[in-house]
């Protein structure tokens, strides 16, 4: 038998700049929060952004920010170009907050975003 322990915060890896970006980058509790999806993809297509603060965790780690981001049924677009799509989040209060993005709800079974990246963010 092989036993062996591992780091439970080792797991997660932070999302780049490149897709996701939160404005302010060292927030107070008295700013909203810009944040920005960034994609390669079609111009004309129906996209939506937006998150919802989960329940602080009991044990006293980062608060979760879940994101959802997904292009809806309709229209593709055959042209590929960057693209961005971002939205305002009301001010957070003050501590660590863990924002992860997750499956878009209205998508029915989208292939699921890498459920360990995410961007800590930390309110003052």
């Amino acid at each position: 038998v092989i036993e062996y322990t591992v780091d439970p915060y080792s797991i997660w890896t932070e999302i780049p700049e490149g897709s996701l970006t939160i404005i302010p980058k060292d927030p107070m509790s008295s700013d909203d929060l810009t944040v920005t999806f960034h994609w390669i993809g079609g111009s004309c297509g129906r996209y939506e952004a937006y998150a919802k603060v989960q329940p602080a965790p009991t044990d006293g780690g980062p608060r979760d920010v879940f994101l959802y981001f997904g292009q809806l049924p309709g229209e593709l677009c055959t042209d590929i170009k960057r693209q961005s799509l971002g939205f305002t989040m009301k001010a957070l209060p003050p501590g660590k907050y863990r924002f992860r993005q997750m499956p878009h709800p209205k998508l029915g079974e989208p292939s699921a975003p890498d459920p360990y990246a995410v961007r800590v963010v930390e309110v003052r």
